[in-house]
């Protein structure tokens, strides 16, 4: 499974309209395999919204784009994963509420174990247990462990140097 947690578009993104394409053309070895929640960023606007969704879903890299669902998939070596995906919540005060009602609704699957993708990194600290096996998130803007550059100087790399 290849988990892709949202903000494809960022500011230096929007001016190339094909840079996601080529970004995510290797994915398209692994087609079927991958599944994707948007970021804010994905969703700042419907164009990009639309854009996103149709980019990632395209025929040759065949990525699933759950908003707000969830689906099982049987992994190679024969284990049953439920992938809840939610889409990025916007509004003060309405993430927490978003995230547990979403996880609460979506029955689980007996026997699977539970990914939860949700774009948010702090929102892991609102789901009860049993609600999910784990949780990846993104809004990171360079990944968990970034490289030092002069506008994000906030990373592992930059810690440790």
């Amino acid at each position: 499974i290849i988990a892709l947690t949202g903000d494809y578009f960022t500011v230096e993104s929007h001016y190339e309209p094909d840079v996601l394409a080529r970004a995510f053309a290797p994915l398209a070895e692994f087609k079927g395999v991958a599944v994707a929640i948007h970021g804010n960023h994905d969703s700042e606007g419907e164009r990009l919204h639309r854009a996103t969704v149709k980019m990632l879903s395209a025929r040759a890299l065949d990525i699933r784009v759950l908003e707000h669902d969830s689906f099982v998939v049987k992994t190679r070596s024969g284990v049953n994963v439920q992938i809840l995906g939610k889409s990025y919540t916007f509004g003060p005060g309405q993430k927490k509420p978003a995230v547990i009602d979403f996880a609460r609704s979506v029955p689980r699957v007996p026997g699977a174990l539970r990914l939860f993708l949700n774009h948010g990194p702090m929102e892991f600290q609102w789901v009860d247990d049993g609600l999910c096996d784990l949780m990846l998130s993104g809004h990171l803007h360079g990944g968990h462990i970034g490289l030092h550059t002069p506008w994000c100087t906030a990373s592992i790399f930059a810690v440790c140097t």
